[in-house]
């Protein structure tokens, strides 16, 4: 079946195929058994933002996992730059998401092979972050709960049933409203916040006259997002009191501001949170003082770092 992009390759193992044409074996332990690791990250000006500590992330998560890396980050980056240069000499230029994907191979008799697989692949980015950034996004709750990590942090598997549950219901809420829902919020089974389906989440809360950023702790396992992580570390440089800690849905509700993060995205002004039909949070661009400053200091980073990228 043809792709459904035009001019659509992929990268397998250093190898640049057209896309209908990429294979990997049935056996391998990504398909048998969910078995797999993937980072994903977009490029600004044609240029890798934040490669560095997505490759940082997807390193520890291979010792964790038993993967076998024997790239380095400059050698997946040069994979990721032929790639992207393939689709510029099909005359394809735009800025674009790219997902870096590692399987195990063949596993036999429950042992984990040694010829580990690196897929990159490429997708246009879906929506204008502008519009979404200027006019915020609506969230619901979802039953459907995240599942417990198996390792102390969680890493970022390709075994992703409880978010395609969560994405399943989020599609079928957006019918029941008439509106559509950017992004699902998750609980974990005590009841707790734990991230979004795709996106870490943040909120502003006001104590003693000042404001504090919250999101969720380790303790509630949510994926330790490479924006997230930026976001903090910008926060504290701007004297922005950062605190993770245990996120309810009372929490929510008394919030004086809501964002969510991730790598395509970057920062997302939430104006509205529903829970069984109705709205437990409500905002309006002009209550998005914090969230903008932080969207102003991050895309300032993003300037000074790819202008220093090759």
């Amino acid at each position: 079946m043809k792709n459904k992009h035009d001019n659509a390759y992929v990268l397998i193992n250093g190898a640049i195929l057209d896309a209908d044409a990429a294979n990997i074996s049935i056996f391998d332990g990504s398909i048998q058994y969910g078995f797999g690791l993937f980072e994903t990250l977009r490029t600004y000006d044609g240029k890798f933002f934040g490669w560095e500590k997505h490759f940082q992330r997807l390193e520890r998560s291979t010792k964790v996992m038993g993967i076998s890396l024997t790239l380095t980050a400059e050698q997946i980056l040069d994979y990721l730059q032929r790639l992207r240069d393939r689709y510029y000499e099909s005359g394809i230029s735009d800025d674009a998401v790219y997902r870096v994907t590692l399987t195990p191979g063949i596993i036999d008799n429950w042992s984990l092979a040694k010829d580990t697989n690196i897929i990159i692949s490429r997708r246009p980015l879906a929506q204008p972050l502008e519009r979404l950034q200027e006019h915020g996004v609506n969230t619901a709750v979802l039953k459907t709960q995240r599942l417990p990590s198996v390792t102390e942090l969680r890493i970022k598997s390709t075994q992703f049933s409880d978010i395609l549950f969560a994405r399943n219901e989020l599609h079928k809420l957006s019918e029941l409203n008439g509106a559509p829902m950017f992004e699902g919020i998750m609980l974990n089974s005590a009841g707790y916040v734990v991230e979004g389906t795709i996106t870490n989440i943040f909120i502003v809360i006001e104590q003693n006259n000042q404001l504090r950023l919250v999101t969720p702790s380790n303790r509630e396992q949510p994926l330790l997002g490479v924006t997230r992580d930026c976001v903090i570390d910008l926060a504290k440089n701007l004297t922005i009191e950062v605190v993770e800690e245990s996120v309810t849905l009372e929490n929510i509700s008394t919030s004086k501001e809501i964002f969510l993060t991730n790598s395509v995205h970057g920062i997302l002004p939430v104006k509205g949170v529903w829970s069984q039909k109705e709205p437990i949070f409500q905002s309006y661009a002009q209550d998005w003082k914090l969230t903008k400053v932080l969207i102003g200091a991050y895309e300032a980073l993003i300037k000074h770092e790819i202008a220093l990228t090759k």
